[in-house]
């Protein structure tokens, strides 16, 4: 064999090798930007998350011995009465999940499950 075919060969595989190299490269490269604008995103959430949290913030409670006994009484009430609000709506709508699992709409069935 001719020893510019050897050149010849040794010239296709480093071509090969840089194109190989180039392509990788290049699909790394299209991740990392892809990537780097689902960080943004999650940023943009986190700021949005961060904002709401400093809007939720507990407000400190009053000293129950200094504003008496009539005005923490109506405070509690209160609370009890949203808290089993909140649970009775909770239970309703789990009630309502599950009459949708054990009941079907016989109007809605199609040829090949229906009777």
């Amino acid at each position: 064999m001719p020893w510019y075919a050897w050149v010849i060969i040794w010239v296709l595989l480093v071509l090969g090798l840089l194109g190989m190299l180039a392509f990788f490269a290049f699909r790394l490269f299209r991740k990392a930007m892809t990537a780097l604008g689902e960080l943004e995103k999650l940023g943009e959430q986190i700021a949005r998350v961060q904002d709401n949290v400093e809007q939720l913030s507990v407000s400190p409670s009053q000293n129950a011995i200094l504003v008496g006994y009539p005005v923490v009484s109506r405070q509690r009430d209160a609370h009890n009465q949203l808290r089993d609000d909140k649970r009775q709506l909770r239970r309703l709508n789990a009630l309502e999940r599950g009459k949708l699992l054990i009941r079907t709409d016989y109007r809605n069935r199609t040829w090949p499950h229906a009777r």
